[in-house]
């Protein structure tokens, strides 16, 4: 591989996610690009002078449907209850921000979203890794594909662990339509982050998918008083303890300097 290639795709990897763009491999970017993180692409396109006010990302497609239905699939090891609250509350952050309305699918509808866990080869083209690294992905409008690997140490309220409210967030947000963002405090941003018992939505999270879907047309406090209302309300933050739940799933990692190559190479073959 041309190293030219090599150091123009780690100066712009160093770009997008803030570090100084250099184009070496220090010890910085080397723990960033091996942190948790989705699996969906990265696009660096953004224009310096459009990303002073924009620098969210959206994707190909949008939902024609409003009231959409999701359905988990196959479960992690822990309460199916817990999961099921935590995906409604991420479900409902995007609802509180735009006319969406989520409910669970019944046993004798298609849903629209459909979440599933699962484990390395899974048949979409996208395998995981093991645990570490990919920890998620989703696909555009109107695939409603979500799926997250199995393999991670999922948690709901601890500081440890793969938190799965905001994984599922972001991924939700991919289902939505949106891409990646640059900005390190918003959901989107394509890497990690642990448990934040007071998390929001950022600014540019609001300001992305409201471009593709347009404003609210009622606050949550006035939102209908039926299944659609509490969830809106769970998308404000509420939640019904504070009880660390965490998973059982065991997996070897892959090597960390096979991780790096990986995505060099990644980045090199799409010309960024």
């Amino acid at each position: 591989m041309d190293s030219n290639v090599v150091t123009e795709a780690v100066a712009d990897f160093q770009q997008f996610v803030g570090l100084e763009s250099t184009g070496l491999m220090d010890e910085a970017t080397h723990e960033m690009m091996t942190k948790p993180r989705c699996g969906m692409k990265d696009r660096h396109d953004f224009d310096e002078e459009y990303s002073r006010s924009k620098r969210y990302t959206t994707l190909d497609g949008v939902w024609g449907n409003y009231n959409l239905t999701y359905m988990i699939q196959m479960y992690p090891d822990l309460p199916t209850s817990a999961v099921d609250e935590e995906v409604e509350r991420a479900a409902a952050v995007w609802a509180a921000v735009t006319k969406f309305r989520f409910r669970p699918a019944t046993n004798n509808e298609l849903a629209d979203i459909r979440i599933t866990f699962a484990s390395r080869d899974h048949g979409d083209g996208m395998p995981f890794d093991g645990r570490g690294m990919v920890v998620a992905h989703a696909f555009p409008p109107p695939s409603g594909k979500l799926h997250f690997d199995i393999a991670e140490e999922w948690t709901i309220r601890c500081y440890e662990g793969q938190n799965l409210f905001h994984t599922a967030v972001h991924e939700f947000g991919h289902i939505l339509g949106l891409g990646h963002s640059d900005i390190l405090a918003s959901v989107m941003f394509p890497y990690a982050k642990g448990y934040n018992p007071n998390f929001t939505l950022h600014e540019d999270d609001i300001k992305g998918i409201q471009v593709l879907y347009g404003v609210k047309e009622y606050s949550c406090s006035d939102a209908p008083n039926d299944h659609v209302g509490a969830v809106c309300q769970k998308g404000m933050g509420k939640k019904t303890n504070d009880q660390c739940i965490r998973s059982n799933a065991d997996s070897a990692p892959l090597p960390t300097l096979l991780i790096s190559f990986i995505i060099l190479v990644s980045l090199a073959v799409r010309g960024v």
